[in-house]
């Protein structure tokens, strides 16, 4: 199934500098644990909490220029609009997943040629295809705002992509189309038939994540002065699924709880919808938080 890729592309392809593809490339961004499998496609139940992670069924190039043609023996998939539109579409088999268990969903993806834009991520209208029988032609098309979008991406670094919001109570497999909106140069990636084939890591059960809390300074008194934290470190969630404040410095039962207390300085988050962790509060000395209705005084 493998063919030579570039000479088939003629125009669509510029000519690019030699990859590399180091053994061990830095990366952007670390997941929270190391992966531990990598099945091409489930075939269990995948019911116990952990991370599982998963290796695509199916991925493919599709070119505009070369609408009848299949490439998806190729080691690299990649996107570009310059001279041509190259796309790439990802299929992942979720058979075997309550997806209704997941608590996160991520897409890593092993750069081999880099570009000053990595592409946007959607969901594709069918998930029914087949990497050796998908040409331009056929290929469904993404639809719907971006999932992700991707700026300037380095070869030989990973890049993740969050894929929760979309993956959480799907029914069907997980099938993802890249596209380009850049015309300078293309985004390479390895493909599953790459020496770094792409992940998706799956996150069953709870969130292991360590909580830290800083304390304001204590001249710092004005609600407008207030910091926001930009980081989901400081989740605590109750049975019904509703989040609560972290509190802590000295104050009794130091640490998560889902009874909110009426006052701590410290990290507060704001009590949200069920995938958390949006809108963050960080309190000052001699602020107080009204825990009726989670407002700053």
């Amino acid at each position: 199934m493998e063919q030579n890729l570039a000479p088939s592309f003629g125009d669509a392809f510029g000519s690019k500098p030699t990859h590399s593809t180091a053994d061990s490339p830095a990366r952007t961004s670390e997941p929270t644990r190391m992966p531990t499998a990598r099945p091409t496609s489930p075939s269990f139940v995948a019911t116990e909490p952990g991370e599982y992670v998963f290796g695509p069924s199916d991925d493919s190039v599709i070119v505009e220029m070369h609408p009848t043609d299949n490439y998806g023996g190729q080691d690299e998939i990649m996107v570009d609009r310059d001279s041509g539109t190259l796309d790439s579409l990802l299929r992942f088999a979720l058979s075997g997943i309550d997806t209704n268990l997941i608590s996160r969903a991520t897409l890593r993806l092993y750069c081999t040629d880099g570009s000053d834009f990595g592409g946007e991520f959607r969901r594709t209208i069918s998930s029914k295809w087949d990497e050796t029988t998908v040409v331009w032609e056929n290929a469904p098309r993404g639809y719907g705002s971006p999932l992700h979008t991707l700026g300037a991406v380095q070869a030989n670094k990973w890049y993740e992509i969050d894929l929760t919001a979309m993956v959480v109570g799907m029914q069907d497999d997980l099938s993802i189309r890249i596209h380009s909106t850049a015309s300078d140069n293309r985004a390479a990636f390895s493909s599953k038939e790459g020496a770094h084939p792409p992940q998706l890591v799956l996150t069953i059960g709870e969130i292991e994540e360590e909580i830290t809390t800083t304390v304001a300074p204590s001249d710092s008194t004005s609600p407008d002065t207030m910091e926001p934290v930009s980081t989901n470190s400081f989740c605590c969630r109750d049975s019904s699924s509703k989040y609560y404040p972290l509190w802590s410095h000295g104050h009794e039962n130091d640490g998560c709880s889902t009874d909110r207390p009426t006052w701590a300085v410290g990290v507060y988050l704001k009590e949200t919808r069920s995938d958390c962790c949006r809108t963050f509060f960080k309190l000052q000395e001699d602020q107080c938080i009204e825990t009726s209705n989670d407002r700053l005084l």
